[in-house]
């Protein structure tokens, strides 16, 4: 039996193609989720820290500004471009390797931190993902995994998901769950850090915003930072691509504050635990 292809969302070509609006759109916003995780784990100055699917540098960036040495990887080498980039830009020392999260080829017990914002939730095999950031832990050493809670909970694919479902209400749904909600369960988070052997274990459910300056930016973004989007309009005519941007900004209206910005809410649950 030949073996279905892996989704774009959990390649590091299709994470690639997108890494330049990624780290322009998304990175911003995630770094609001990476300062809960460096709350929750209590980072110090002078500790080493080691980023698993880094993307472009929301936490290895903080991190390195509070004084930590980081080791940020990340399979796709344009995130790690983009993350270098970055660094440069905000002046912070950041180490960089491309590397797969589920192959971890660092030293064992030599972090005192790790941590992945968002990123273990695509990797095909996550229990490798878990286990190689426990063996990179010190004795005692502090993990912190950042995942997306339910769909609900998500403005931004609440609004995506009611204009499919208006555009195209034949279309298939997704595979249940998407690779983007794999952990949205607090529970199954738990477990599967306990699993790799992790201990005091603990989630905390958090929200932020995402902020879209206007109606008209809300297609761009939505339409350039994720693989799978872009992947699946490149099957459908010019017409039904107008058509679901009709639906998604209509769909997104509902978000609009006085000021004409967009302000959608997103959930997700921080997993910290110890090794």
């Amino acid at each position: 039996m030949t073996a279905q292809p892996l989704p774009p969302d959990r390649t590091p070509s299709g994470w690639g193609r997108v890494a330049e609006a990624y780290d322009a759109r998304v990175t911003p916003v995630f770094v609001q989720f990476a300062k809960d995780a460096l709350r929750l784990t209590g980072l110090a100055a002078g500790e080493r820290v080691l980023d698993v699917a880094a993307g472009t540098g929301a936490l290895s960036i903080e991190a390195a500004r509070r004084g930590a040495r980081v080791l940020a990887t990340d399979f796709a080498p344009e995130m790690i471009a983009q993350l270098e980039a970055r660094a440069r830009r905000e002046k912070v020392d950041v180490e960089t390797r491309v590397m797969d999260g589920q192959a971890l080829a660092v030293d064992p017990a030599s972090f005192d931190a790790a941590y992945s914002v968002f990123g273990l939730i695509f990797f095909p095999d996550r229990a490798a993902g878990f286990r190689g950031m426990r063996r990179a832990l010190k004795p005692g050493g502090r993990c912190a995994v950042v995942a997306w809670s339910t769909p609900d909970r998500l403005d931004w694919f609440a609004a995506f998901g009611a204009a499919m479902k208006r555009t195209f209400p034949d279309h298939p749904p997704p595979p249940s769950p998407p690779a983007v909600f794999s952990l949205s369960d607090p529970g199954r988070l738990r477990r599967e850090m306990e699993d790799a052997g992790f201990v005091d274990v603990r989630v905390e459910t958090v929200r932020h915003p995402w902020i879209v300056p206007s109606l008209s930016e809300e297609w761009p973004t939505l339409t350039t930072t994720n693989p799978v989007v872009p992947a699946f309009l490149t099957g459908l005519s010019p017409g039904e691509v107008e058509r679901l941007r009709v639906a998604v900004l209509e769909a997104s209206a509902r978000f609009a504050r006085p000021d004409g910005a967009i302000e959608m809410w997103g959930e997700a649950h921080v997993a910290t635990g110890r090794a």
